[in-house]
């Protein structure tokens, strides 16, 4: 993974902007004041609210004790911007040294990225600020030291035979109960009016038998946490988690019947070879994420009936999710598509594979996952 990578996308360059955040955090350690994280709140704010993305109070900051600058209601004028441009937080993000690419730190700010991550709606402020070309080119430092870090180096790299032995299924539930299984066969999809996600979901309506898919799990420092555990967390009541058993005849194979998704390129072609046109579908809320709204634009996604024909499985890589989501990928000059919904690392299988008969209850306890107290 190269520092561009991080820095193509909207979610990687989130990734980026959360990290220098947390850096402040050990710059100041012990004291209040936060001169990025209040410049990043403040221009934000108002990217935001130019953009129609509805923003909570920066009340929050100052309840923790943060140093944050009191804004006055009806600030948000014209005149705005000469306050907290986009340079000034380019400045203090020079100015802000990178911290050590801990694996604690790269799991917050991929996680952030991810809870972040819009597809019916405008992007945050967070994400147009990101996206500013002088904060993009401010980002570079953080981008060489993490795409530098050993703890990365898996981040761009296809599924083996190492990582097809530590796959992991997530199923989401509010309590403690009978944990839910997946399905191993893709049937037609048909997408309905509003509908914003792009992953092969079956087309099924019930929550509990979707498609099966999995993650390998990623340090977060103290522990290793399914990477399917990232941001979804933050709006469940906790997890089953159970380890998938990929049969041997797919792991000799070599992963060549998997399809690999490194970045938009490999995204447009598998658009390209299996398209299915889901405009009317998901045109409001692409449009609205991308700013592509000509009547004439054209939405396509993956036919994933016809993929599972041809492939075992289709697998995002963590670099090719920070590449690749929440923007258009561009297929001609009156389509695109945009990779929504799909999570770091994600592997949805149409082979058969089975998951373990025995599930561990995970829950969410001063903002870490861990297994659940018998």
């Amino acid at each position: 993974m190269t520092p561009d990578t991080l820095l193509a996308g909207p979610r990687g360059r989130r990734v980026l902007l959360d990290f220098l955040l947390l850096s402040e955090d050990v710059a100041y350690a012990g004291e209040r004041k936060r001169p990025l994280r209040s410049a990043v709140l403040g221009a934000a704010h108002h990217l935001g609210e130019q953009a129609g993305v509805a923003y909570t109070s920066l009340s929050a900051l100052r309840d923790k004790g943060y140093d944050v600058p009191q804004i006055p209601s009806g600030a948000y004028s014209n005149d705005y911007p000469r306050v907290m441009p986009p340079d000034v937080v380019a400045r203090l993000i020079r100015d802000t040294p990178p911290a050590e690419p801990a694996p604690e730190r790269l799991v917050a700010a991929l996680d952030m990225s991810v809870a972040h991550a819009m597809y019916w709606q405008p992007p945050d402020g967070e994400d147009v600020l990101a996206s500013h070309p002088v904060v993009v080119e401010a980002l570079q430092d953080a981008a060489a030291a993490i795409a530098a870090s050993p703890h990365t180096s898996w981040w761009d790299a296809p599924l083996g035979p190492d990582s097809l032995a530590d796959q992991w299924t997530v199923s989401w539930s509010d309590e403690p109960g009978e944990p839910a299984t997946g399905i191993s066969e893709c049937p037609e999809q048909s997408p309905g009016k509003g509908e914003w996600w792009s992953f092969p979901s079956g087309g099924v309506s019930n929550t509990d038998t979707k498609l099966l898919s999995s993650t390998r799990r990623i340090s977060d420092g103290d522990r290793d946490i399914p990477a399917g555990m990232l941001a979804e967390g933050v709006f469940r009541g906790g997890a089953w988690v159970r380890a998938l058993h990929v049969p041997d005849a797919l792991i000799v194979q070599d992963s060549k019947d998997i399809y690999e998704l490194t970045g938009p390129e490999d995204w447009a072609n598998l658009c390209r070879r299996f398209p299915l046109d889901v405009t009317d579908a998901v045109q409001r809320g692409w449009s609205a994420t991308t700013g592509l709204d000509s009547p004439e634009q054209r939405w396509v996604m993956p036919d994933w009936a016809a993929v599972s024909r041809n492939y075992d499985g289709v697998h995002l890589s963590i670099s090719g999710y920070l590449a690749t989501a929440t923007q258009a990928v561009h297929l001609d000059d009156r389509t695109a598509s945009v990779l929504a919904g799909w999570g770091p690392d994600a592997t949805y299988w149409f082979a058969p594979v089975e998951e373990a008969a025995t599930a561990t209850w995970w829950e969410l306890k001063d903002g870490r996952w861990g297994i659940a107290a018998s």
